[in-house]
């Protein structure tokens, strides 16, 4: 018993309090927090290595992800594997569904670029990928798809909740449009990360289509004085949710808090002492492409 004290009020705290698991989703985290209900399922649309989903699992929802790019989609495959281990001896852990298509407007097939300098930044948009980092380094032929055609024969709870995030480098509206009928249907709340280049800004053109159907933009209190069109005279890329309920979105902030030294440590002897074998893959937290997460 006063081991079991020790270990209450000493060791848990010091591996569980308010510790992200990855410093560069925090934003997602907290906004899945605040807007998740008993029966959410979440949608991953541009889910990389899996930093948000395997949260989200490890809180115990279901979360489907879709990342096109074949060496992340690598990767989650190993983590994915490595997580279905666990669940074997943790009754606690939600279900994961990985999905290697590239989520669009409509089903065809596209090349996705890909540049070394930036990690996570490949993009349907050769000319985004070219604005933000210079020639792209390789390019990949993927397979695309709507939301609404993925989704068109799975039964659902008419009273079922989703949670949708999209960070999709700049082609953000065409998941919007390819999603439009299954948005209506189920009034998903949308985590999305906004850009804006020279000739066009997603921001606008998101809240023209989902204005629509009964959603509002809730941003940071930084932002709140400032029209739609200002939004990008600070920065290029916000995180924003566009949702039907009525709520206050105070604490999704513009920018990412990077982990400490001593937070990372704290992690590690965290995911070390709850065997979250997940984490604990080398492939996840190394290569390709310097992952910096």
């Amino acid at each position: 018993m006063k081991n079991n004290n020790i270990f209450k009020r000493i060791i848990f705290p010091l591996i569980s309090k308010n510790i992200p698991d990855d410093s560069c989703d925090y934003n997602m985290f907290l906004a899945a927090e605040k807007f998740a209900e008993k029966n959410t399922i979440f949608i991953d649309i541009g889910a990389n290595i899996g930093l948000f989903s395997f949260n989200i699992i490890r809180n115990g929802f279901r979360c489907i992800a879709f990342e096109p790019h074949p060496e992340y989609f690598k990767i989650l495959c190993r983590r994915k594997f490595w997580f279905d281990i666990e669940r074997i001896f943790k009754s606690n852990l939600g279900e994961l569904s990985i999905d290697n298509t590239a989520i669009s407007s409509g089903e065809s097939s596209q090349k996705l670029w890909h540049h070394d300098s930036k990690p996570g930044s490949h993009s349907l948009d050769r000319d985004r990928v070219i604005q933000e980092n210079g020639n792209p380094h390789d390019s990949y032929i993927v397979k695309l798809n709507s939301l609404d055609k993925v989704f068109n024969n799975k039964k659902f709870d008419k009273d079922q909740h989703f949670f949708i995030k999209i960070d999709v480098e700049g082609h953000e509206k065409k998941v919007i449009d390819g999603g439009i009928e299954f948005i209506k249907k189920y009034k998903p709340d949308i985590f999305v990360e906004v850009s804006s280049s020279k000739t066009h800004n997603s921001l606008l053109e998101i809240k023209e289509t989902l204005s629509g159907y009964g959603y509002k933009l809730l941003i940071h209190d930084k932002f709140r004085t400032s029209s739609s069109h200002e939004l990008f005279t600070e920065v290029n890329n916000i995180d924003v949710i566009f949702s039907c309920k009525k709520k206050e979105c105070v604490s999704i902030s513009c920018g990412y808090p990077y982990l400490s030294k001593t937070q990372k440590i704290r992690r590690l002897f965290k995911r070390i002492f709850f065997l979250q074998l997940s984490e604990l893959n080398y492939e996840a937290i190394s290569k390709p492409y310097d992952v910096f997460y």
